[in-house]
């Protein structure tokens, strides 16, 4: 098994223990993810949740970011005309996704270290709205 495949599913196996955790499939339709990514959704998270927890984990010298912006909130796009808000199904898959560390190398314990803290982050943030 590819190692970045170890992680995504350490990843999956971790987080599926979270019903506010929405997790990347590895497989859909018949074709399998090469896990360049892993894009973690949170439910009950609005932006400025993602981006406190984005915030709170790069203290922690955890690398983790938005992967896709939808193009309506990019500023050539804004200049042209285009609105967020005409856009909703792309603004509800942007505004609560992060994208966790995965390559080649990343350890098992680093992993786990990532996971704990995301769960901690996440549930005291949630625990506050």
């Amino acid at each position: 098994m590819p190692e970045r495949e170890k992680i995504f599913l350490k990843y999956n196996s971790i987080l599926s223990q979270y019903s506010w955790a929405k997790l990347p499939n590895l497989i859909v339709n018949n074709r399998k993810s090469s896990c360049h990514l892993y894009q973690l959704r949170i439910n009950g998270f609005e932006e400025q949740h993602r981006d406190k927890l984005i915030s709170r984990l790069a203290s922690l010298e955890i690398g983790v970011n938005v992967h896709y912006i939808p193009l309506p909130m990019l500023s050539y796009f804004k200049r042209i005309g285009l609105d967020i808000n005409d856009f909703p199904s792309s603004y509800e898959l942007y505004k609560n996704e992060i994208s966790l560390p995965i390559y080649n190398g990343l350890s098992t314990e680093k992993v786990e270290y990532v996971c704990k803290k995301i769960i901690e982050i996440v549930n005291e943030i949630l625990s506050l709205n």
